[in-house]
């Protein structure tokens, strides 16, 4: 349980910026609500992670970003997980 916060990142000529991300465990998993300004659009995100056994999984709850004035939003929850190099990705919409 924590929380993490950095005032910027930068990964190449990507930008990130007013990253604050707070989580929680549960469990295996751990809880995580938070969001970012990536390349000047902010977004945030909601949902929880777990590794085990040599698999990532991911399951997102809710997230959506402002692009242009524009909101975009996950229409329901998504997940995905990584394994043997392999990302699957379910229910993205």
């Amino acid at each position: 349980s924590g929380t993490i916060k950095a005032d910027a990142v930068t990964s190449g000529s990507t930008e990130i910026g007013g990253i604050g991300v707070d989580l929680k465990r549960d469990g295996d998993w751990t809880n995580f609500t938070g969001g970012a300004t990536i390349a000047g659009i902010p977004a945030t995100a909601a949902g929880r992670v777990k590794i085990a056994e040599g698999t990532t999984s991911v399951e997102i709850a809710s997230g959506e970003a402002t692009v242009r004035g524009i909101k975009a939003a996950i229409a329901e929850p998504s997940a995905l997980t990584i394994a043997n190099g392999t990302a699957n990705i379910d229910k993205v919409a």
